[in-house]
């Protein structure tokens, strides 16, 4: 009987844990509470009228009178009903709804939804929680009574929280009709969404009348397409395909831009100038990881079907002297210590005032690296560099003119073994000591009388030992009412010792990049002041406001050093032993101010190869950014005249004014060296309300010396964007 009654009192308590577990498994049905100054039941329906409020948990529902089926949760709302929730506002004259399926109908309807979308339509119906299809809908983001500009579309859908999808779209400016588009997807808030992109156009003297039209496909949150096309009147027209990815062990981009010349145009250009019908660039960009092999593969590719290409639709052309177009394709993998790398590659440097171009390829190019590794209990690290090459040079260099052949093609293997040694290392000075051989074999030679390449290997070696000296460092520390001043000073020497190699072997090899020439020997020294500072009242790092660095070298063997160049002082022409004299400034007064200086000064020729001088403020919350620059370069191996010579003064400026909805960029470059006018841009953004307007006015000086003005026009309705065009212009 005891047993009887303990396994009763087990089941019980069995049951009432079952029920306690499952309870939540079961969905409660969730009644709406529907609030009325009347109501009155026959049978399964409910009649309520008089300041009707239905409260849902999602939505709250007001009418004049609606009727309710308890059995199958239809509801049908009339006179003015108005529908609300967290981030919409819906009002029509009659509303039929589903509690349970969340699907209905309401006509003659007026709505609001985040961020600040108003529309109208005639018919608005409920597919799903997310889902509501329309007909003869308006809608706009404007507050006005007349708003500034209006779409209307004949049917079409809403996605919650993402777009508004349309089919026939006419879009109106104050009550005018000025676009229409078969289909067009505008997205309620910020962010990626499909449809086309508003044109933008222009004109210049170059190109004539242009315009140029995007569409953008969200295939997928991590995918995307723009498919854009541009009609530039006297030039031709353009079709760009631009693809970006993001998946969990790749990523990347694709863009490729065709372009077809008119022939009109064609007969406009210099005979000397040579194009063909067509053009394109491709520009890709792609990272994938293999972690379980810890390998990584690169690609980037950046080529132009005609390097001449980029003068035509380069906004920034004219800022320049030469252009580069660089392309590099690799397989790297690590194990420890030891990495292999397999690549390929294409370096190109375009000379606009030549137009030509120096081209420089490696394929294969294969590298196996020892990293730092310790032997034993030596002291120290070793280090095993492998490579193999094999480069072709086509082109003139013409920054480096004479140093290499062209034309050519070198295959070459190199080999270099390491060793460092910390000898000191204390807080304050620290001593490092390296070993290196060189070793470089060459499959092919050059005869040096004739300079004809023959089938004759070549094997060259130089040992380096650098012995680096960092220190003593010392500094003092400044006390002032308000903050801490630390003064730091860190001196630093190296030495460097090379072997040299028989000349007339040296002569023998095939120059195609520096790796051909032999090592110099030499001493430096360099000289780092830095200041810091501190306020007594603040916490965290200190701030660093004033920095010098004064650097030079001795060399031992200068003509090995300056590559068998030599300088013309006007005298004499000689190989310079001492490098030039730089002096580095930067002053920072404030946080966001600075005023950098290079001076880089040759003993020889008595003037400054390089002077860099900037002055600028940067601050992302301010109004006002921007810098001026003063830069001057000149080839101290090359004559005065030489046209890679630059002396400039370059300006940029970012303006926004808080009181008015305007925004301005702007640049310009003076060439003091040529002493013309080289580029000047104003871009200008402006927000009438709820309408962005953008100009830009561009001017720039061609190779020949003539002058373009070019000017282009944008309109931002809301949340739909401007075209970009190739190399970046517009919003």
């Amino acid at each position: 009987m005891i047993n009887s009654n303990l396994m009763n009192r087990w089941k019980t308590l069995l049951i009432i844990l079952i029920f306690i577990i499952s309870a939540p498994l079961f969905p409660v049905e969730k009644k709406p509470v529907i609030l009325a100054e009347h109501f009155e039941t026959q049978g399964d329906e409910i009649f309520y009228s008089g300041n009707v409020e239905v409260i849902t948990e999602k939505y709250k529902i007001f009418a004049d009178f609606i009727k309710y089926n308890t059995k199958t949760k239809d509801m049908v709302a009339e006179g003015r009903v108005t529908i609300t929730s967290d981030d919409m506002t819906v009002s029509g004259s009659e509303f039929t709804f589903n509690i349970d399926t969340m699907r209905g109908e309401m006509f003659d309807v007026q709505g609001m939804m985040e961020p600040s979308v108003s529309y109208s339509a005639d018919k608005l119906v409920q597919v799903d929680k997310e889902v509501q299809k329309f007909t003869k809908m308006k809608f706009t983001s404007c507050s006005q009574l007349v708003p500034r500009w209006l779409i209307s579309s004949r049917k079409g859908k809403i996605v919650k929280d993402k777009y508004i999808e349309m089919w026939g779209a006419l879009l109106k400016v104050k009550k005018i009709p000025v676009f229409y588009l078969p289909y067009l997807r505008y997205p309620v808030k910020d962010g990626k969404s499909t449809g086309f992109l508003f044109p933008v156009i222009g004109s210049s003297d170059r190109f004539g009348f242009f315009m140029k039209n995007s569409f953008f496909w969200n295939i997928k949150p991590n995918l995307d397409l723009t498919i854009s096309y541009d009609h530039i009147s006297k030039i031709g027209k353009g079709a760009e395909l631009d693809l970006r990815y993001l998946f969990r062990n790749s990523e990347g981009s694709i863009k490729f831009y065709y372009f077809d010349y008119k022939e009109s145009y064609k007969d406009t250009l210099d005979e000397d100038v040579e194009i063909e019908d067509r053009d394109y660039n491709i520009n890709l960009k792609h990272l994938q990881k293999i972690s379980f092999l810890k390998t990584t593969i690169r690609a980037d590719v950046n080529y132009q079907s005609n390097p001449e290409f980029q003068s035509v639709f380069n906004k920034d052309y004219g800022r320049y002297n030469r252009s580069r177009f660089n392309s590099d394709l690799s397989i790297s993998s690590s194990i420890k210590n030891l990495s292999l790398s397999v690549s390929a590659s294409r370096n190109e440097t375009f000379y606009l005032q030549k137009n030509t171009s120096n081209v420089i390829t490696k394929f294969p190019s294969v590298r196996l690296n020892l990293k730092q590794q310790k032997l034993w209990k030596i002291p120290g690290y070793f280090t095993v560099q492998g490579a193999f090459e094999s480069i072709q040079r086509s082109g003139i260099d013409y920054e480096e003119e004479n140093l290499y052949l062209s034309d050519v093609k070198s295959d070459r293997f190199s080999f270099i073994p390491s060793y460092t040694l910390n000898i000191l290392k204390l807080s304050w000075l620290t001593a490092t000591t390296d070993l290196q051989s060189k070793h470089s074999f060459y499959l092919k030679s050059q005869d040096p009388d004739s300079g004809e390449i023959i089938d004759e290997p070549l094997h060259m070696n130089y040992n380096t030992a650098k012995l680096t000296l960092k220190g003593p460092s010392f500094y003092k520390i400044f006390e002032t009412q308000s903050s801490r001043i630390k003064h730091l000073i860190e001196p630093e020497i190296k030495i460097s010792i090379s072997t040299k190699v028989d000349e007339a072997e040296r002569e023998k090899i095939i120059p195609i990049d520096r790796f051909d020439y032999p090592l110099s020997s030499f001493a430096s020294f360099s000289l780092n002041s830095r200041l810091f500072k501190k306020s007594k009242k603040e916490d965290g790092s200190p701030r660093e406001f004033f920095t010098y660095t004064l650097t030079q070298k001795f060399y031992f063997d200068p003509e090995i050093a300056s590559r068998y160049r030599t300088i013309d002082t006007g005298d004499e022409s000689i190989y310079p032993e001492f490098s030039e004299l730089t002096n580095s400034f930067r002053y920072k007064p404030v946080k966001d101010l600075f005023f950098d200086i290079t001076l880089a000064y040759n003993y020889y020729l008595k003037k400054f190869q390089r002077a860099n001088l900037t002055l600028g403020y940067s601050n992302l919350n301010s109004p006002l950014n921007g810098r001026i620059t003063y830069s001057k370069y000149f080839n101290p191996y090359q004559s005065k005249v030489f046209f890679l010579n630059t002396e400039l003064i370059r300006g940029d400026i970012n303006l926004g004014l808080p009181a008015l909805p305007l925004k301005i960029k702007a640049a310009v470059d003076y060439d003091l060296f040529l002493k013309r006018f080289r580029y000047g841009s104003v871009i200008a953004s402006y927000n009438y309300q709820c309408v962005d307007f953008t100009a830009e006015l561009k001017i720039y000086t061609l190779t020949d010396g003539t002058t373009n003005f070019q000017y282009t026009l944008g309109i931002n309705f809301g949340n739909l964007g401007m075209v970009k065009d190739f190399f970046g212009t517009g919003n």
